[in-house]
């Protein structure tokens, strides 16, 4: 156990220096989301499914 108090000393004094000299930073799970922020809204206009016209793909044969 005498070596935990040199390790927890060292660490506290490192926290202290770091927040005198501003090195923390808000943690980015402490942000708010902005990973699922789309870069634009897609342009959709909502329908009825009645009124969807269903086509079949066509694809290149090659």
């Amino acid at each position: 156990m005498l070596g935990a108090c040199n390790h927890v000393a060292g660490l506290l004094f490192r926290v202290e220096y770091a927040v005198k000299t501003g090195a923390t930073q808000t943690s980015s799970t402490s942000k708010l989301s902005t990973w699922n922020v789309p870069k634009k809204k897609p342009d959709l206009k909502p329908m009825k499914v009645k009124d969807v016209v269903w086509t079949k793909g066509k694809y290149s044969q090659t």
